[in-house]
């Protein structure tokens, strides 16, 4: 993908992971100064307050939009200000058992708009809620293995392969056929695909994939994409190995 610097300006602390292919995920906080002229503000009209999250309607530019900050006590009425956000379409949150059609994950408010303050500090992973639940099943390569077995694609590779030779494939574009055991929409303008095949390398049996496709869970698909090694997104995603920009052959 193309977009790193952008996520990079975003910087999302409440979403900062260090995720890599088998590794552990892991929060981490971020005070940042920010210009003015890069703050969004807007009038609160509606909050709801989670056990470690905050989320907020606020009137931005007269139009009403939901947003998630780590928890905080905030007063509705009030302008509030911003600085960077990550778009999701249909999330639900599991606390809530409510889907919100777009939300925006921002990574702290401020009544002042000239400087942000971090409103939370998580010390311990296992204090997130759905939120970053969400990401993290997104982005992750810490699946189960699945018990399945799929025949190679013709003129293609399998996982076992791609990860044993790994800086031979480094830049190039392969095929790859394997079951979808996860799929996640709209994250970070992709569409994020983790397939199995059967094969591993060194404890690595399973491919991330970016994609703009519509894939569906449990399909056995044959993608092609180019291979990239230790990308980093930002917002600390990182991966050894990632297929990105695939299509379905």
């Amino acid at each position: 993908m193309k977009y790193t610097q952008f996520f990079l300006s975003l910087m999302i602390s409440l979403l900062l992971f260090s995720c890599s292919q088998g590794g552990d995920v892991k929060v981490a906080e971020k005070s940042e100064k920010k210009t003015e002229g890069n703050i969004k503000g807007g009038e609160l009209i509606e909050n709801i307050q989670t056990t470690n999250y905050t989320y907020l309607k606020l009137n931005v530019d007269d139009k009403e939009q939901w947003f998630a900050v780590g928890k905080t006590e905030v007063e509705n009425g009030k302008k509030y200000y911003y600085n960077g956000e990550m778009k999701m379409v249909n999330f639900h949150s599991k606390e809530l058992d409510r889907t919100f059609e777009t939300i925006y994950f921002i990574s702290s408010i401020s009544e002042n708009p000239e400087i942000q303050e971090p409103v939370h500090n998580h010390e311990h992973a296992e204090n997130t809620d759905d939120i970053t639940d969400a990401v993290i099943e997104g982005h992750t390569g810490n699946n189960e293995k699945a018990n399945v077995k799929t025949e190679p694609a013709k003129d293609g590779i399998t996982i076992e392969e791609l990860f044993k030779n790994k800086d031979s494939y480094s830049g190039k574009t392969v095929k790859i056929r394997g079951k979808v055991v996860k799929v996640n929409n709209q994250i970070m303008n992709k569409n994020w695909v983790h397939i199995q095949d059967g094969t591993e390398n060194a404890g690595n049996f399973d491919l991330t994939i970016t994609t703009n496709e519509n894939i569906n869970l449990d399909e056995t698909i044959t993608f092609e994409g180019k291979i990239t090694l230790n990308k980093d997104f930002g917002y600390g995603y990182s991966y050894k190995v990632i297929m990105e920009d695939a299509v379905k052959k």
